[in-house]
């Protein structure tokens, strides 16, 4: 019997706010930076630098190898934008390993249908569940649907969460963890915030300023 030790939302938090501090810093970066931070301009070539093979989302998962050294990163599995895997095979064909453990499954929203992606999220069984999704830049809220709509997003996402809990409970140590970005001001990169299930989902930002 193998103990297998997950990744909590806690430690991703801080590889992510790491990796992100790492990718701020250079100045090579800065262009393709303040393109993707535009949350309503070039969301193809947001989801590459996030999602694709080596980009953000990968090198986040990369500063976990030296604790999980079985981890593989895996795109557009059964229709999941990202997911953590690792452990043993539980089946393997000619084209692929079908690994026994799932550390993390990773959801990316660039547009405003957050809940489409919850409900993946929700219909699957691993530990720890992240939704990465964009809300409005701060000098675009001018009306109040925009100026509330994390809020609602939130409430209406709780509210899918409690609703499918009382059909299929989930296990006490499942987290659900959100994060969210959007630029402070025009033409600055994006700052990002996080909550999760058990912050009561009250939100905190990546990095103290």
């Amino acid at each position: 019997y193998i103990l297998i030790q997950m990744i909590s939302a806690t430690a991703f938090i801080e590889k992510f706010r790491v990796e992100w501090e790492h990718t701020t810093s250079l100045r090579h970066n800065t262009s393709v930076l303040l393109r993707i931070s535009d949350r309503e301009q070039n969301r193809k070539e947001r989801s590459k630098f996030m999602l694709d093979k080596e980009g953000f989302i990968h090198r986040v998962m990369s500063r976990f190898l030296y604790k999980y050294p079985d981890l593989i990163y895996q795109t557009e599995i059964y229709t999941f934008d990202a997911l953590y895997m690792g452990g043993g095979i539980t089946y393997k064909s000619r084209d692929y390993n079908y690994p026994t453990h799932i550390y993390a499954i990773i959801e990316h929203e660039n547009d405003l249908n957050v809940e489409e992606e919850l409900w993946k999220l929700l219909i699957v069984r691993l530990r720890l569940k992240i939704l990465i999704f964009y809300d409005y830049d701060e000098h675009r809220k001018t009306t109040t649907r925009r100026r509330d709509f994390i809020v609602n997003k939130i409430s209406t996402l709780q509210g899918m969460i409690n609703r499918a809990h009382t059909y299929l409970p989930e296990a006490q140590n499942v987290e659900y963890l959100c994060l969210v970005g959007n630029r402070k001001q025009a033409n600055a990169f994006l700052s990002w915030k996080w909550t999760k299930t058990d912050a009561q989902f009250q939100f905190m930002p990546l990095i103290d300023l």
